[in-house]
């Protein structure tokens, strides 16, 4: 498999690396027409975020005008349509008017945005994008009995396509351990070195030393002994932190000679090492590793407090040392079902590197393909033939997942249809609900209709009710129970149990299995929502965990309740289990919540804040890129606590507190709870005469906030208000509404990837950012070399 980049896309990529791209003084650019020239920057611009942010943001905006036109004899504002688009597109489910008021083509405006913004479509959206790509742009597509011969820079272009960035493969390939000298001489250590080191030496800069020239170490500072005293043998290499390395089994002395010798590197020039982000330069131009940065040794030390190895370790852990409930739980598992405790561990602690066996791997043919953590190909050392092999490999997989995804889309909902349509249709019971509306509504579209707002988690509902007048209805119950988990908590469950069927069913010679297989050990490489097998356990373990919470909190913190006790028992239970997962998912109310104990409401509050937690967390730790790159020192956090260099620049104090203030304020207001914070702050403002208003005591600030959170979560549960059936937003003015509109939106992007991910980036994306990282690294050297 091979990927063709033109010369334009080459040359227009090395003008955006380098920063110019004018030829006397005149930039082409400025002859091409405005369309054309909008339309590239587009291009170079656009990512899957600002895409996805971009259409969630003007769709809705652009239907709520047809929304708009499309009234009938009940009458819908503008501000009413636009909140129920942009809700049904986010799939989050409030309504400000009863939906059964709608015309009929008001309610499929509805179905279609509740279809389109469902994670399901999205993603697939992603796949079809992918595989489009991959079949124009890849030879092995061609007739295999044409063997083209790969030139360079298609064989360049394909380390974008399948595997990680070369100089991260460069830099993996272990130093040559340096032989040990005998030296006994105690009173004048030496510093050898031996080669260019990767990045800053501690305790000095390296752009004063000669290489392969001894250093005294009386000439270091008190601060620079203090950095190397206790340091033993350190190695460039990245891999030396994930690798056993060799032991000196030699006699040694009891004390070791103060000696430290540096490893060959294989990249790095010594010149650059001050410019390296781990480390930071004091005032007297020494290069010191930044605070929170870990340098790695084999040390111990066992008098300083806290130290790994050191006697008084636990009670510098955590809360006092004292144990957590998850080490609680994890104790009590080992001494239970230590069998079961210990297969887990393993399962858990899998090695980041494994080299393939074609033998065991039915998707492959080639023997020697190296896999790093999270599925990340190492391909640079693989032929062309082996190449286009693994990268069949990815796109019969792809295209598998095209055409099973829109299955498992429309499949799982007629499963739910066919369950309950039948027997609601038949049964007569029912009638006067659908006839006491303003307009009536058949049992087939409602059915319909319904069935879409469990799988998206729209939650809207053609039923004014909602699932109310439905708690005796086992059957339909059950039905809605499973779309809800088909399309949302339970997705990456369900595709990847069907995906393991599958494998079970087809013949072990056929295309179909190796394309299976794929998906099952390298999921992530392919769809956004489907993991591997630990990590579906994972999505297992809190799916259980959380229903089993709310169903056993509604069944205990109700007792008493008058609304829950008059509740016949059959349908209390069943009722119990269903709210709990409509909570973090569809929204439905089947139970009048407003009228239950305030502890369960309180509970659903958390659990729709925290409903995204568990597929956003292995969204993010499962990334194929999110991978950093090993080496003796370990780079800090992002987030870490620690001011940028810029802030200690500026001139002035008044200059500095602002920029440390504006350092602080883009942090925080990262963290998506201060959207949260900031809705309920601004509504209670807005809100402030309804707040006071003694008639109504219904309308207070726990109503406000359990509405946000909701809207936030994308789930679409209210606490509602006496005087109608839609959601509270509709007793809001309309500035609240808006407010609620721009929380709905944010909220629907909280579980998308926030990094590089593998499952939405085309591969010519890949191989831009591994160019410029190859240019910025020949760029770098030079300039170091001039400043040194």
């Amino acid at each position: 498999m091979a990927t063709f980049v033109s010369d334009d896309k080459l040359q227009s990529l090395e003008k955006g690396v380098n920063g110019y791209g004018t030829l006397n003084g005149i930039n082409p650019s400025s002859k091409q027409p405005a369309l054309t020239r909008l339309a590239n920057y587009i291009a170079e611009e656009a990512t899957f975020f600002r895409i996805h942010l971009s259409a969630f943001t003007f769709i809705p905006l652009i239907f709520s005008g047809i929304f708009y036109a499309s009234n009938g004899r009940f009458r819908i504002s503008y501000l009413d349509s636009l909140f129920l688009c942009y809700s049904a597109m986010t799939v989050t489910g409030l309504s400000t008017v009863n939906l059964s008021t709608l015309t009929v083509w008001q309610q499929v405006i509805l179905y279609f945005l509740m279809m389109i913004g469902d994670i399901t479509i999205v993603s697939w959206t992603m796949v079809l994008v992918r595989k489009r790509y991959f079949r124009t742009h890849c030879e092995y597509i061609v007739a295999s009995s044409k063997k083209k011969p790969l030139g360079p820079r298609s064989r360049n272009s394909i380390f974008g396509l399948i595997s990680s960035p070369r100089e991260v493969y460069l830099s993996r390939k272990p130093a040559d351990r340096q032989e040990k000298k005998n030296d006994d001489d105690f009173i004048n250590p030496e510093f050898q070195f031996v080669g260019p080191t990767p990045g800053p030496t501690p305790g000095g800069t390296l752009s004063d030393v000669p290489e392969n020239q001894p250093l005294d170490i009386h000439d270091m500072s008190e601060d620079d002994h203090h950095i190397l005293s206790e340091t033993q043998d350190l190695t460039s290499s990245p891999e030396a932190v994930s690798i056993a390395l060799p032991l000196d089994e030699s006699p040694q002395p009891k004390h070791r000679p103060p000696k430290i010798e540096f490893a060959m590197s294989t990249t790095v020039s010594p010149r650059i090492g001050i410019y390296n982000r781990m480390m930071t330069i004091r005032e007297d131009g020494v290069a010191v590793p930044r605070r929170g940065t870990t340098m790695l040794t084999n040390n111990r030390y066992p008098d300083v407090p806290g130290s790994p190895g050191g006697r008084s370790q636990k009670k510098y852990q955590g809360l006092g040392g004292f144990p957590s409930v998850v080490d609680l739980v994890g104790q009590s598992i080992k001494i239970v079902a230590p069998n079961t405790y210990r297969r887990v561990q393993r399962k858990m602690t899998m090695p980041t590197v494994t080299t393939l066996d074609e033998t065991k791997t039915p998707w492959l043919n080639i023997s020697g393909l190296v896999v790093g953590r999270n599925s990340d190909f190492h391909t640079e050392t693989l032929t062309d033939e082996e190449l286009e092999d693994v990268g069949g490999a990815e796109y019969r997989a792809l295209r598998l997942l095209s055409y099973l995804v829109p299955a498992y889309f429309v499949v799982t909902q007629l499963i739910a249809l066919l369950l309950f349509l039948p027997w609601l249709s038949g049964n007569k019971s029912y009638d006067g609900v659908f006839e006491a509306q303003p307009r009536l509504v058949g049992k087939p579209w409602f059915s319909l209709f319904q069935v879409m707002g469990a799988y998206t988690g729209g939650g809207l509902s053609l039923v004014d009710l909602g699932m109310v007048p439905f708690q005796n209805a086992y059957l339909m119950i059950v039905a809605m129970m499973f779309v809800i988990l088909a399309g949302n908590h339970a997705l990456p469950i369900f595709l990847r149990l069907t995906i393991w069927v599958s494998s079970q069913i087809v013949p072990a010679t056929s295309s179909s299995y190796g394309a299976l297989s794929f998906l099952l050990d390298h999921p992530r490489r392919c769809f956004l929502y489907l993991f591997p097998s630990h990590q579906t356990w994972f999505l297992v373990i809190c799916l259980v965990l959380f229903s089993a919470i709310e169903w056993v909190a509604s069944l205990v913190l109700n007792i008493g309740i008058p609304a829950y006790e008059s509740i016949p028992k059959g349908p209390r239970v069943i009722s119990g289990l269903f709210q709990g997962l409509a909570a973090r998912a569809s929204g439905f109310s089947i139970v009048p919540i407003a009228s239950f104990a305030p502890a369960l409401q309180f509970l659903y509050v958390v659990m729709m804040y925290i409903a995204i937690y568990p597929v956003a967390l292995s969204i993010r730790s499962t990334n194929v890129y999110e991978e950093r790159s090993l080496g003796v020192f370990e780079a800090p956090p992002d987030d870490e606590d620690e001011e940028p260099d810029e802030i200690l620049k500026a001139k002035t104090r008044r200059e500095r507190v602002g920029r440390y203030l504006g350092w602080h304020l883009r942090r925080q207001m990262s963290v998506d709870i201060w959207w949260l914070v900031w809705a309920v702050f601004i509504v209670a403002i807005i809100e402030r005469k309804n707040l006071l208003d003694d008639s109504k005591k219904w309308f207070d600030l726990f109503r406000v906030l359990f509405e946000l959170v909701s809207a936030f979560g994308g789930i679409g549960l209210s606490l509602g208000f006496p005087t109608d059936n839609f959601s509270f937003v509709g007793a809001m003015s309309p500035l609240s509404k808006l407010v609620v509109i721009v929380i709905m939106v944010r909220g629907r992007h909280r579980g998308l990837p926030v990094a590089v991910d593998r499952a939405v980036l085309l591969p010519v994306d890949l191989a831009k950012r591994q160019q410029a990282q190859t240019q910025n690294a020949q760029t770098r050297e030079p300039v170091a070399e001039q400043l040194a």
